[in-house]
């Protein structure tokens, strides 16, 4: 009995070490992943903005065709 005693009075510190180094990685990755997140978020806005953007054009340049197709078709009937 004394021998698993010894053993594990042993093992104690080595226990702790890896508590203290389980906690410290933990931090690491959650910090991490807030400034993933936060990276994410920035490039999601950046790409919505872009994506209206690009709605925006192509819309005028439908309005433009649309408005060249009708001068057009009106020029033909003339």
């Amino acid at each position: 009995m004394d021998s698993i005693c010894e053993e594990l009075d042993e093992a104690k510190p080595e226990i702790e070490k890896l508590s203290v180094n389980e906690k410290a990685t933990i931090r690491c990755l959650s910090s991490s992943n807030d400034k993933l997140r936060v990276d994410c978020e920035d490039k999601h806005w950046k790409w919505e903005e872009e994506r209206c953007g690009l709605l925006l054009a192509l819309d005028e340049a439908n309005i433009n065709a649309s408005s060249q197709f009708a001068v057009s078709k009106a020029a033909q009937t003339s």
